[in-house]
């Protein structure tokens, strides 16, 4: 039964449609959305391969470490040990290095274990990656941004903790009124006291957290429930373990730990930012190795170097500045990848085999 037609209206239906509105071909919007994806996804992978230069640049400064050495007379520096002891987590047990002979060798140690992470990375997940830009290139397969390749991840954490600690910069600024600014000894010193302090932090506070506090408490858990699936090495140097139910207690409580061991030397605004780069730093040690959380730890605490080297004003310091903006948006899109797969898998049952699974 059809009505009558309105004399300014005509019937309408697939044959008649209204005046005032095109219907949209669904394979038309489809198509939109997905050539939207694609462009996401060849930007994304452009951005990682841009912030890999940058980190080749990064991990060039360490050329300069000859001004490091030769001022190891200048340095003090202790080794400690974190307890979590209330109200914060501090040093309960140090060292005092000895100068020249003791700082030198802490340095070495780990200019040595940055290098030999980063070669690590490399050889293990290089391969891969470039891979991965070849199938690009020569046969346009585009690459997910949700990629699983150990480089890929690295570089994608590292944006996700620079948009959010941005993000997190501004909003203590608006919100508490305060200046979010590193401590007096660090904004004050040298550049060669800089490179000491984090080169040491990228390697010690990793092997501090991220193997006493994290691989250490699962091994003695796995003990304790005579699991014999994994070696038990293995979470020693991390690197394809389960991330389950009690991985993810010991993971985010380990994450805790480290961020209330920056309250005392920086100060309350500084928890948020450091227990989300724990987090992501333990993510790492459990998904790919310990080499992953102390490359990602090292290209965060370095990013600032070779900006101090070349000049704040110079050419290729805005150069440089631009990049990591660029970066720092795409970085929102992989804060959202992360955050988003730690809440679902936080509420969903575990695998059956356990195996890798993310945060």
């Amino acid at each position: 039964m059809t009505g009558p037609v309105h004399p300014y209206y005509p019937r309408q239906g697939p044959a008649y449609p209204h005046p005032h509105y095109q219907m949209q071909n669904p394979d038309t919007v489809e198509s939109l959305w997905v050539t939207v994806k694609n462009m996401v996804r060849v930007l994304s992978m452009a951005v990682v391969m841009l912030l890999l230069v940058y980190i080749l640049v990064i991990y060039g400064t360490l050329g300069a470490s000859a001004d490091v050495y030769r001022n190891l007379g200048n340095i003090e520096d202790y080794l400690f040990i974190l307890l979590p002891i209330p109200p914060y987590v501090f040093a309960k047990a140090s060292w005092q290095l000895s100068q020249p002979l003791g700082v030198g060798a802490f340095y070495t140690f780990c200019l040595v274990s940055i290098l030999l992470s980063g070669l690590y990375m490399g050889y293990k997940h290089g391969p891969s990656l470039l891979g991965t830009i070849k199938r690009l290139f020569t046969r346009g397969e585009i690459p997910p941004v949700a990629t699983r390749n150990g480089i890929v991840e690295t570089v994608q954490l590292y944006l996700a903790i620079l948009f959010f600690t941005a993000v997190w910069y501004m909003a203590v600024r608006v919100f508490f009124q305060s200046d979010p600014i590193a401590p007096e000894g660090i904004t004050e010193a040298a550049l060669y006291q800089q490179m000491y302090m984090f080169a040491g932090a990228a390697v010690y506070e990793e092997i501090v957290t991220r193997i006493f506090m994290l691989g250490l408490p699962l091994l003695l858990l796995a003990l304790a429930f005579k699991d014999r699936d994994i070696p038990y090495w293995r979470y020693m140097v991390g690197g394809d373990l389960p991330i389950q139910g009690r991985e993810r207690v010991v993971l985010y409580f380990s994450a805790l730990l480290f961020g209330l061991a920056h309250v005392p030397g920086w100060d309350m605004w500084k928890l948020i930012p450091s227990v989300m780069a724990g987090v992501a730093f333990g993510y790492l040690f459990l998904r790919f190795s310990l080499a992953a959380a102390i490359t990602l730890h090292f290209i965060i605490d370095y990013t600032s170097i070779p900006v101090t080297m070349l000049g704040d004003t110079s050419t290729a310091a805005a150069a440089v500045y631009l990049l990591i903006f660029i970066g720092m948006v795409f970085g929102a899109i992989y804060f959202y990848k992360f955050t988003h797969r730690a809440l679902v898998n936080l509420f969903t049952p575990d695998d059956a085999d356990g195996k890798a699974r993310p945060v």
